[in-house]
């Protein structure tokens, strides 16, 4: 029984790591009931998210928000750029989240990465070739 109340029992860390993502989900829904803000939103849960996948657990509120104060203003003007380009949008704040980039570079990286994986992924879905190499 003593074991059962051991911080590092594995089921202990599970509900630790369902618990801060239930609770980075929160901050999320919160923070981007202003629809303006969904820019600094997505940067800080990714930012947030990726720190989790490097093991680095900790406060996630507190990482939050210190990301969301960090990067509000660049995340914000992209958001309000990319808004019009959605294929463009699904790359930009991840890429905010990992690299420090200006505004032209992030924009630039992402429609291009967009359009790329864009041409990849209909040749690889729309192609005229069955698998056994014959036309169709």
């Amino acid at each position: 029984m003593n074991n059962f109340f051991n911080p590092d029992n594995p089921v202990t860390v599970v509900l630790t790591r369902l618990f801060d993502l239930i609770l980075l989900n929160i901050c999320f829904v919160i923070t981007t009931i202003p629809v303006f803000t969904a820019g600094a939103s997505l940067t800080a849960m990714y930012s947030v998210t990726l720190r989790m996948a490097d093991g680095e657990w900790g406060y996630t509120a507190k990482h939050y928000f210190d990301a969301f104060r960090r990067e509000f203003r660049q995340a914000t003007m992209l958001w309000l750029l990319v808004v019009f380009d959605i294929s463009a949008m699904i790359y930009v704040f991840p890429m905010l989240a990992r690299y420090e980039q200006t505004n032209g570079q992030l924009i630039r990286n992402a429609i291009l990465l967009a359009r790329v994986l864009s041409v990849f992924f209909r040749r690889i879905f729309h192609s005229t070739e069955d698998r056994t190499g014959h036309r169709k």
